[in-house]
């Protein structure tokens, strides 16, 4: 909120019905052009003792598909970013449903977020077809895929 950077022990008391501002973008800090992408990956982690599957039915971020292109499991910035150039936001906030029950009381919610680059010059003008991006092999959160 108000261009404070997300608190390091997360946001907590979030209730259903409600919001909470996430913004995700990309700095060029480099000298030259670059393609980026991010890619999101996001887990539930029930409270202590609580038996369920929980899932991201009801808990939703507002991605920009105006400026970012996904392809699989990432999002694609729609054009090459100049030095110093900020992109678009990924998303903004997220949102907690007002449908969320009791078995969400007191879960953490948890997005894990990678951004990778490669050069734009002679490496073509669409992000989606850049040569250079390097794969992975586990999730964000470090589990084997």
């Amino acid at each position: 909120t108000d261009g404070k950077p997300w608190p390091a022990g997360g946001v907590t008391g979030v209730v259903p019905a409600t919001e909470a501002d996430k913004v995700v973008y990309v700095v060029n800090r480099g000298s030259a052009p670059l393609f980026a992408r991010i890619r999101v990956d996001q887990r539930i982690n029930p409270a202590e003792g609580v038996d369920a599957e929980l899932d991201f039915e009801h808990i939703t971020l507002d991605m920009n598909t105006d400026s970012w292109i996904q392809q699989g499991d990432f999002y694609y910035y729609y054009r090459a970013l100049k030095a110093g150039e900020q992109s678009e936001p990924l998303f903004t906030k997220v949102t907690f449903g007002p449908e969320l029950g009791n078995e969400y009381m007191n879960a953490t919610v948890e997005f894990a977020v990678k951004a990778q680059a490669v050069q734009s010059a002679n490496n073509g003008y669409d992000p989606l077809f850049a040569l250079g991006w390097s794969e992975m092999d586990a999730d964000l959160f470090g589990n084997a895929e």
